[in-house]
């Protein structure tokens, strides 16, 4: 873009640090920034976002003019065998649908991506799957050799593994195989043969460093920061605030 274009960052409400770091790394790149800028253009929310409280109001709302000029239909479907219905796409639902093919995204992502274009805010409730396929890297597989307990079999190469809670089911199990396996496959191979595994203290602290990215890309100095953020550790100093920032940034562009 020739014109320097300022927009204000998402804002994540997501409490795991795993599912945190997937929406964060990709909420905060630059050209995504930009498409949600222009995706926003197109609804004609750029100049006021829809209120999060208000978001579901609105994407009724939307779904009900869309339907008025695009009635629900019934089509047959040959690979189910049976009739299904087809309801209108919305635009907030086409321009969701167009980033998450550019970003290589699944639908994991829609609600996720749709709430950032609309109301600016993600929360645990746009990115609750209880499964989901994650790259693991060698220093956040456990391992205690003491009891001879161990989750992988190799600890020098990262994993990719699907993470369930107690409450998955089987088919979203299954769905999380055929959504979201193939798209982390490529991420897999890049991180093994380039040899950069996500670390466990970049999972830890994606808060802190996404807090301290959005300070330095607002203007303010690495001394600025550290007199704001950690002056009072006396056992840290601006390199590492320079360190973390920049580690920052190159999670943005190595998670395509």
């Amino acid at each position: 873009m020739k014109t320097k274009m300022k927009i204000k960052h998402v804002t994540i409400e997501i409490e795991d640090n795993w599912r945190y770091c997937l929406v964060a790394w990709l909420m905060d790149r630059d050209d995504f920034l930009a498409d949600l800028y222009n995706a926003r253009k197109e609804l004609g929310i750029d100049d006021e976002l829809i209120k999060y409280t208000t978001a579901q109001e609105w994407l009724k709302a939307e779904f009900a003019k869309q339907r008025e000029k695009t009635p629900i239909k019934k089509a047959y479907d040959q690979a189910m065998g049976k009739n299904r219905y087809v309801f209108p796409k919305t635009k907030s639902a086409e321009l969701t649908a167009k980033l998450l093919t550019k970003y290589h995204k699944p639908s994991l992502y829609f609600d996720a991506v749709r709430h950032a274009i609309i109301t600016g805010v993600v929360t645990d409730k746009e990115f609750a799957r209880t499964a989901f396929c994650q790259i693991l890297p060698p220093d956040y597989q456990i391992s205690d050799t003491e009891h001879d307990i161990t989750n992988f079999v190799d600890h020098d190469q990262p994993v990719m593994a699907i993470v369930i809670s107690p409450e998955t089911t089987l088919k979203e199990v299954m769905e999380v195989f055929k959504e979201e396996v193939p798209y982390l496959r490529d991420e897999y191979v890049s991180a093994h043969l380039k040899n950069k595994p996500s670390s466990l203290d970049v999972i830890s602290n994606i808060k802190r460093d996404r807090k301290w990215y959005w300070m330095h890309k607002q203007g303010l100095s690495y001394k600025i920061i550290f007199n704001k953020e950690v002056i009072r550790e006396r056992t840290y100093r601006v390199d590492g605030i320079i360190k973390a920032i920049k580690r920052y940034q190159r999670k943005l562009t190595v998670n395509n």
